[in-house]
C-alpha cells in the first residue's frame, strides 16, 4: 500500500470510526454468466457507501472510477489525493460518474493532504469528508 492510499484510509478510519471497512469483500464480475474477475474497492462506509481513495494520475483513476459504477452499492465515493497535482482529476471524474449514476448517489472530495505530510491537513481533511458523507447518506453516525 503506497503512503497516499494509507493516508487516505487512515483518514476515513478516523473521521468515522467502525463505520469505514477498509477491507471489503471483492464482488464478482461477471460476463455471460461466467466469472470475469471481481471488483475490488478501497473501503465501505456504513455498509452503504463504497469507497475508493485515489492519488495516481487521470488514467490510472478512470480505472477506479469504473470500479465505483459497476460495484453494487448504490452510493459512491471517490477521495481524491491530489498527490501528482492534476488539476483536471476531480473535473473528469464528476463528468464520468454523472454520465453514468444518478446525481444523488455519488460524491468526488479531494482532500489537502497527502502520505508526503500526513498531519498537515488531518483536521480540514476529516470536515470535509464528514461533510461530504453527511450529504450523500444522511443516515451516518459520527
Amino acid at each position: 500500500m503506497g503512503q497516499h492510499d494509507k493516508y487516505g484510509k487512515e483518514l476515513l478510519t478516523r473521521a468515522f470510526g467502525n463505520g469505514f471497512d477498509s477491507r471489503p469483500e471483492g464482488q464478482p464480475l461477471c460476463h455471460e454468466g461466467r466469472k470475469a474477475g471481481s471488483i475490488n474497492i478501497d473501503g465501505v462506509l456504513f455498509g452503504a457507501i463504497a469507497v475508493e481513495v485515489e492519488s495516481r494520475v487521470n488514467k490510472q483513476v478512470r480505472g477506479a472510477i469504473l470500479d465505483l459504477i459497476l460495484h453494487p452499492m448504490k452510493l459512491k465515493l471517490l477521495v481524491l489525493i491530489q498527490a501528482h497535482g492534476n488539476v483536471y482529476t476531480a473535473d473528469q471524474a464528476r463528468h464520468i460518474l454523472s454520465q453514468f449514476c444518478d446525481a444523488a448517489s455519488w460524491r468526488v472530495v479531494s482532500i489537502r493532504g497527502s502520505g508526503d505530510r500526513p498531519d498537515e491537513h488531518l483536521a480540514t481533511d476529516m470536515e470535509d469528508l464528514r461533510a461530504i458523507v453527511r450529504d450523500l447518506y444522511p443516515p451516518a453516525t459520527f
